[in-house]
């Protein structure tokens, strides 16, 4: 189960790395900086939770459930803004995708694990670097990758579904 939420949450951050691809530097930079600032502040609280913790957060089916309608709702904007159409096509090109916040955050408790013995102060400032290098970098990446605005859509559009369906997969629906 372990390796389904880390898919989920990968691709959560892959689709916003696809929608922000074709934003402006200026708009790009702007998240970057609030991403990063926000990893910086949170840095400080993860180093208080322990591993059993998030396993029993990350068991409890309440949780699964509540999680799995918010990407699912998620999915949804991604996916309307994919055949949207001037004025929502405009609206819904603003939302970057919130829950890749907390994917990211879910990384860095994943890293935070994984080096005992870290510095936490240190940590903080490596965690904001490595947002800003993801952020500003990977989406750099995926528009040299997709040269059209045409097969960057249809990506999300592909990686939304997945998303969905490994929200079936966590909920045990199936």
């Amino acid at each position: 189960m372990t390796y389904v939420i880390i898919a989920q949450m990968g691709l959560l951050l892959f689709s916003m790395l696809q929608k922000i691809a074709f934003w402006p530097l200026k708009g790009k930079a702007i998240l970057t900086v609030c991403y990063a600032v926000i990893i910086f502040l949170i840095s400080g609280y993860l180093t208080d939770i322990s591993r059993s913790t998030i396993e029993t957060i990350l068991t409890s089916y309440p949780v699964k459930v509540n999680w799995s309608v918010a990407v699912i709702l998620e999915a949804i904007l991604m996916i309307a803004y994919c055949f949207t159409e001037k004025r929502w096509h405009k609206l819904l090109s603003y939302y970057p995708g919130l829950l890749s916040l907390i994917a990211i955050v879910f990384f860095q408790t994943q890293v935070l694990f994984a080096l005992p013995g870290i510095n936490f102060d240190a940590f903080a400032w490596w965690s904001m670097l490595a947002v800003i290098i993801i952020l500003m970098g990977g989406s750099m990446l995926v528009k040299w990758l997709y040269s059209t605005r045409e097969l960057c859509h249809e990506m999300l559009f592909i990686t939304n579904l997945l998303l969905i369906i490994l929200c079936i997969l966590i909920t045990g629906i199936i």
